[in-house]
């Protein structure tokens, strides 16, 4: 009997030497399926106020119970999804660039649940960004100095016949000669 076991044995040899990790194998994978089956997802959509898609959205959730973090990013059409998750109560938070930041609290999960949280994000106010500094004033506000520049610029150019090309503002760029004697008034 034993000859006719051993050409078998050839064949099954690495088989059979296989066989009872192939079992622990299996038994680990099927006792660990109710395990992953008591956990839960969050899904949902990242949009803005004209309904469009959030694409890369930071999302994410914190359980209320342990204070542990689960993180993901919206893909191009918005959509988010966080999975496996414990049951227990959550805060969903999400944060883009160029939008106000939004939150939703006390969402429930249960065992083998999925909850839809979908997020419309306000626009970020830009007001919010403004950085003011120190500049030199554009107007002259502590005396009449220019006021009274200006004016003389106008008498010098109405009192004498402006050339081509001439403004009041390049009038005084350049020194004028007058003809000697008393000035002639020019009526207004």
């Amino acid at each position: 009997m034993k000859k006719y076991w051993e050409p078998v044995m050839k064949l099954l040899g690495p088989f059979v030497e296989f066989l009872p990790k192939a079992v622990v194998l299996a038994n680990l994978f099927f006792i660990s399926q109710p395990i992953l089956a008591q956990r839960g997802r969050i899904i949902g959509t990242i949009r803005d106020p004209s309904e469009a898609a959030i694409p890369g959205a930071s999302i994410r959730a914190t359980h209320s119970g342990t204070g542990l973090n689960w993180e993901a990013k919206s893909n191009g059409y918005g959509d988010y999804s966080l999975e496996p998750l414990p049951p227990g109560l959550y805060e969903v938070a999400v944060t883009a660039p160029n939008f106000s930041p939004a939150e939703f609290k006390g969402i429930r999960l249960t065992v083998n649940a999925t909850q839809r949280v979908d997020f419309k994000l306000p626009l970020a106010i830009l007001a919010q960004e403004v950085e003011v500094g120190a500049s030199s004033r554009l107007v002259e506000t502590e005396t009449s100095e220019q006021g009274v520049r200006l004016s003389a610029a106008r008498q010098a150019c109405s009192r004498s016949r402006a050339e081509p090309g001439q403004s009041v503002f390049t009038l005084g760029t350049f020194q004028r000669q007058w003809p000697a004697g008393p000035l002639q008034q020019h009526p207004d």
